[in-house]
């Protein structure tokens, strides 16, 4: 069962879902419309940890599937609280061990607390890669099978996504990077794009073209790439994100990636724009996936300095703005930068849409 369907059938029943649901609504109205509800938020929070904290405290019962989602719920809504300084955006007070501790305590091991756990791990890389630091971890709770045996297409989205949580580690560790573990992150994702099932392929693939985009009626610098659901959508967004981070920090030592470049010649910062173009691609040609859209808008946040092309900034300044809109995490606001960078001071979403 996805996490937002689960949720969406506990609203009326569980009340700490229901105050963690009021809370980050109308914390996101706040940060949307800039109507202050800032004491109604936090109330509603307040309203949830009253219910939640005495369940976890109770250590004779089964926690129910609810508590995990409350935390996860509530973790989402301190995301979206504007920090004093920029290290306290991996502060919480649902942190990722308190998460691990309620997965190992005495919940119910269930799908849904897998998942649940999976939702966890996709923000730990959102914002381990936005603030530079490891990614806290939780994947051993998630119950992922890292082999590349056959499994479900679920499973193998999670080993992209639990990889790209080991190479965002790797990347952002301090000590230096070993050339060693840099080729075995490099070898398993060549691995598992040649093991990947084939639901996984695209439906529909074209090359960069400047066919109109549906948004806003200008021609798209941006593959087409569609895909009948969200799983290979999701896994191939993170392949992509996990190329970026290799190839930003390829070991002078390394001679895997030697061997790849020698086969496909091009700059490495082609091969990183050409990523980038991929992951927008597939939030682009795949709307309903709102995922997509915000994986989209990480990738433009961290390589949209290597982009100068008048007609890929403009999409891209949109892409990470709609991104920064959904979402509300004070962790992705940088079109502002971006903006300056590429000279887009005029730019708004409202004339993006004209």
């Amino acid at each position: 069962m996805h996490f937002r369907s689960y949720i969406r059938s506990m609203i009326p029943h569980d009340a700490a879902i229901l105050y963690a649901v009021l809370a980050i609504s109308t914390k996101h109205r706040e940060l949307m419309t800039g109507l202050k509800g800032i004491e109604e938020a936090d109330e509603y929070e307040r309203k949830c940890l009253e219910v939640l904290i005495p369940s976890l405290n109770d250590t004779d019962r089964a926690l129910q599937d609810a508590a995990l989602a409350s935390a996860l719920l509530l973790r989402l809504f301190e995301e979206m609280s504007v920090p004093i300084e920029q290290q306290t955006m991996s502060s919480h007070a649902v942190s990722a061990p308190i998460l691990m501790q309620i997965k190992q305590g005495n919940i119910r091991s269930s799908g849904f607390s897998d998942a649940a756990m999976i939702v966890a791990l996709r923000q730990e890389i959102f914002i381990a890669n936005m603030t530079k630091q490891p990614v806290q971890p939780i994947i051993g709770y998630c119950s992922i099978d890292e082999t590349l045996q056959p499994a479900s297409d679920a499973m193998w989205a999670y080993r992209m996504i639990a990889h790209a949580a080991r190479v965002t580690t790797f990347v952002h560790s301090t000590g230096g990077h070993d050339a060693e573990e840099w080729a075995k992150l490099w070898e398993y994702l060549r691995d598992w794009d040649r093991c990947k099932p084939d639901s996984f392929i695209p439906m529909y693939q074209s090359s960069t073209t400047r066919s109109p985009e549906p948004s806003t009626g200008e021609a798209s610098s941006f593959p087409r790439i569609y895909y009948t659901y969200d799983c290979p959508a999701a896994a191939q967004q993170y392949l992509q994100i996990c190329r970026i981070l290799l190839m930003g920090c390829i070991p002078p030592t390394c001679t895997l990636y030697s061997d790849e470049e020698a086969e496909c010649p091009g700059s490495r910062e082609d091969k990183i724009r050409e990523a980038v173009r991929i992951i927008c691609g597939i939030s682009i040609s795949n709307p309903e996936y709102v995922p997509a859209r915000l994986t989209a808008g990480l990738a433009v946040a961290l390589c949209g300095q290597h982009f100068t092309c008048p007609s890929e900034t403009k999409e891209l300044l949109r892409i990470v703005s709609e991104a920064e809109l959904h979402l509300g995490w004070p962790c992705l606001k940088v079109s502002l930068t971006l903006r300056d960078i590429w000279g887009l001071h005029e730019f708004t979403l409202d004339k993006m849409a004209e």
